[in-house]
């Protein structure tokens, strides 16, 4: 537990009393006392060891240790803003993972911990980033790490490798809430570059506003919500989270805002990334299957159509994270056992867990085939 400042001070004070006691020569102004520890008297062969040497020597060791945590500090500190920057057009990817791994997570069993760059997220970022590709499209459950992987490439826009004087990425969500989801996982990996340079910095992060802005280069990252209306006069990149929950009257509308915008800046870049939608002719499900034309990538998790519900091989095939997180495994194991017995529940499973781009609600009030079957043999 962290001490407070007032403890700090008495126990600086109690070193500095046990330091002018044994006659420490390192601080300045203090000179050296007389060692009159009754020890000292005490007849008998045998050096005599005043408790004050030993005080003089447990301070040397702190000093040490305080060297070290300021060598570090400062190693640290210059770390954060030596990041290269790359070409926008023709980005260096093992430079982008490697400051994706630099991230520290906040919150949960990972605090602390770097952001762990996933075989999924290397082969979307390599895809996305060729030069020749300007959308690109990423599709598996949920649960699988997608917004903390986001979030670490919407940082590297501001202080990674993919900044740019005045560059401009605009996260878009079905909502504002939605979207402040992504944006407070930036909030949390940029806290280093916050604390260290506090003064270079605009943000927002409000129910009204999102946003994160670099007052010394221009460059802004801002979550708005999939409203047509707020996208006049937008430029740069576009991040679509959860494209196949954005309103339908709208969606085309702000497709296509985007898309003109994308134009206004070399090296800009537009991102799908969410589950599947259920509508065969989404704009989502066709940039899934590769149906976006030159200048497009796709990349989909998802169970097999006519594979098992409850085969552990196609829990896999949606969830690329569940080799690697051991919760997320147990997880999907018990919505399995939920869906099994649960027709809703069942609905929710294929659309979220196995990413089957099925409706997430019940469309029918007989039950469902597998339902009767678990009934049976229970």
């Amino acid at each position: 537990m962290a001490l407070s400042s007032t403890e700090r001070s008495r126990q600086w004070r109690a070193r500095l009393k046990a330091r002018e006691g044994a006659g420490c020569p390192e601080l300045p102004g203090l000179p050296p006392a007389p060692v009159t520890h009754p020890l000292l008297a005490k007849s008998g062969p045998g050096p005599r060891t005043s408790p004050g040497a030993a005080a003089c020597e447990r301070t040397e060791e702190e000093r040490a240790r305080t060297r070290e945590k300021v060598r570090r500090h400062r190693a640290r500190k210059k770390a954060l803003w030596s990041w290269p920057q790359t070409d926008p057009v023709v980005p260096d990817v093992d430079l982008v993972l490697e400051f994706l791994g630099s991230l520290k997570l906040s919150g949960g069993r990972f605090d602390g911990k770097n952001l762990r760059v996933l075989p999924w997220m290397e082969k979307f970022l390599r895809g996305a980033l060729a030069p020749a590709v300007k959308e690109s499209a990423l599709s598996m459950a949920r649960g699988n790490a997608k917004t903390a992987f986001l979030a670490g490439v919407l940082a590297a826009t501001l202080v990674g490798p993919l900044r740019q004087p005045k560059g401009r990425f605009q996260l878009v969500a079905a909502s504002l809430q939605q979207a402040r989801i992504a944006h407070d996982f930036l909030f949390d990996f940029m806290e280093p570059w916050f604390e260290d340079r506090p003064d270079i910095w605009r943000t927002q992060n409000s129910t009204q506003s999102a946003l994160v802005e670099r007052k010394d280069t221009g460059a802004r990252v801002r979550a708005i919500s999939s409203d047509p209306a707020k996208a006049h006069g937008l430029s740069g990149s576009f991040l679509g989270d959860e494209p196949a929950s954005w309103a339908k009257n709208t969606a085309p509308r702000m497709l296509a805002a985007i898309r003109t915008a994308l134009g206004k800046a070399p090296g800009s870049r537009f991102f799908l990334v969410g589950t599947r939608a259920s509508d065969p002719d989404h704009f989502f499900e066709r940039a899934l299957e590769g149906n976006g034309g030159p200048g497009t990538f796709a990349l989909r998790f998802a169970a097999d159509p006519d594979g098992d519900d409850f085969d552990p091989a196609e829990w896999a095939r949606a969830n690329p994270s569940m080799d690697y997180f051991p919760d997320l495994a147990d997880d999907v194991r018990s919505q399995a056992e939920r869906a099994r017995h649960d027709s809703t529940r069942r609905h929710e499973f294929r659309a979220y867990v196995l990413n089957r781009g099925v409706s997430d609600t019940q469309t029918s009030l007989l039950l469902d085939a597998g339902v009767w079957e678990a009934a049976e043999t229970d």
